[in-house]
């Protein structure tokens, strides 16, 4: 049975959903919703060139997501990631630089949602540094 929702952003949603736990469902798009629940959404637009994307999904623990939480923090400027943490499946806890990945390890196992504010805190002052090389003071 496949779900279609009038809402196109929860249909976009379940497509997120869907990508991050493939065959591990039943293939019911309408399943995925008992599946993760979003209990963080940040976005802020900065400079009208700059934005910061934060978002946390609380999902069931499995091989791809040991922790139980899927969390993605992006900051865009020119249309570009110059700062990114997340633990897409199969990487674990990585980190986006200017172009390079690699993986990081600024949280103590297992991550819990303290550590979480800890990382997030940790994003927001490379942003803060990265803003500041690029010229923007507006907070």
């Amino acid at each position: 049975m496949e779900f279609q929702f009038a809402n196109p952003s929860i249909n976009i949603w379940l497509h997120h959903i869907v990508s991050w736990f493939g065959d591990e469902c039943d293939g019911t798009r309408g399943s995925f919703l008992l599946l993760a629940r979003k209990i963080r959404d940040r976005r802020v637009d900065f400079h009208p060139q700059s934005k910061l994307f934060m978002e946390v999904w609380l999902v069931p623990k499995s091989d791809r997501f040991p922790d139980g939480f899927k969390y993605s923090f992006s900051f865009i400027h020119r249309g570009e990631r110059l700062l990114a943490y997340d633990n897409y499946e199969g990487k674990g806890h990585h980190r986006h630089c200017k172009g390079r990945e690699e993986p990081y390890s600024l949280l103590p196992e297992p991550l819990t949602i303290q550590n979480l504010d800890k990382l997030e805190k940790r994003f927001l002052e490379e942003v803060k540094q990265l803003r500041a090389e690029l010229g923007e003071t507006r907070e």
